[in-house]
């Protein structure tokens, strides 16, 4: 009866730590892409998904900004301001990513969020957010290439 039990235990353990391994990403869209105006405003930098985007959205004939001093973001309490009228392009993403580390599992989870807004209109156009661990073949490539994938599917 006790090795039934811990073999019942052990499988619920390994079924709950499979199915937190890779969550499909949640894609919402608010308004139009246009095809005919794909240029974008992102974070400098070169990260590891950061460098990806900005190479995949570069090879798929976007033309890409990076977002300067200039162009100013201040915080008020828990809202952020955004001032719009500083942006050249027609697209601003701002990206949140974090990984976790656990070290007595021996793996990281990427969580991710990102929001796509058109700066002349100052409408959130698209949305796209998950989290998973960062095993094959989930991957920061995998996140990069679904959110691509995504803006190509939704392009007028």
């Amino acid at each position: 009866m006790k090795n039934k039990f811990m073999y019942i235990s052990i499988g619920v353990i390994a079924l709950l730590l499979y199915s937190c391994s890779s969550v499909k990403p949640i894609t919402r869209q608010y308004g139009e892409l246009l095809k005919e105006e794909k240029t974008i405003t992102l974070p400098a930098g070169g990260d590891q998904l950061l460098g990806l985007l900005k190479e995949k959205l570069y090879n798929n004939g976007w033309k890409i900004s990076i977002i300067l001093k200039e162009s100013t973001i201040t915080e008020k309490q828990e809202n952020i301001d955004i001032s719009y009228d500083n942006y050249k392009t027609t697209y601003l993403l701002l990206m949140d990513y974090s990984l976790f580390s656990n070290w007595k599992l021996n793996d990281s989870v990427l969580k991710f969020d990102f929001s796509l807004i058109d700066t002349r209109s100052k409408q959130e156009v698209l949305t796209y957010s998950g989290q998973g661990k960062l095993l094959r073949p989930f991957s920061y490539e995998e996140v990069v290439n679904g959110f691509v994938e995504e803006l190509r599917k939704r392009e007028k």
